[in-house]
């Protein structure tokens, strides 16, 4: 990974298993630490 990233999608779910989906938007992002590590916010 050359640089920061920010990821956008959809996340889906449910609390038990009868319950509707849930979904709503979400976004990640991958910010470098060093040659080999990173965080995840």
């Amino acid at each position: 990974m050359d640089d920061n990233r920010t990821l956008s999608g959809t996340c889906a779910f449910r609390l038990m298993p009868t319950d509707e989906l849930a979904d709503a938007p979400s976004t990640a992002t991958l910010n470098r630490i060093g040659a080999q590590g990173f965080t995840l916010a």
